[in-house]
């Protein structure tokens, strides 16, 4: 079972003191932020991890997601053209039909 979502942040943040420089905790501290309903911060912290490493594709699409649920449409949008860009380069199939699904909907809430 997992941990209850304020001891998972909690763990996650910890190790992202820990570990400053590395991308794998703060990614993980995002998604914990996203699975508590946090969106602004799971946002601000996908963009750390973005910082630190820009060909995290799945960062910017989380990312994306997390702009979208925060109503943030015109933000989320060239994000997740990122997101789709880096999915094509790496060839990634499934990923690049999410970011083509996420911007549908932002063409269609900013339409």
């Amino acid at each position: 079972m997992p941990a209850p979502p304020k001891e998972r942040i909690e763990k996650f943040y910890d190790l992202v003191q820990r570990f400053p420089d590395s991308e794998v905790p703060r990614f993980s501290l995002a998604q914990a932020y996203r699975d508590a309903g946090r969106y602004e911060d799971a946002e601000k912290a996908y963009g750390d991890v973005i910082a630190i490493k820009s060909d995290f594709m799945l960062a910017w699409i989380e990312r994306a997601r997390c702009l979208i649920s925060l109503e943030r449409y015109e933000d989320a949008e060239p994000i997740a053209r990122q997101g789709l860009a880096l999915a094509v380069a790496q060839g990634h199939q499934e990923p690049r039909i999410d970011c083509e699904a996420l911007l549908e909907e932002i063409e269609e809430e900013i339409s």
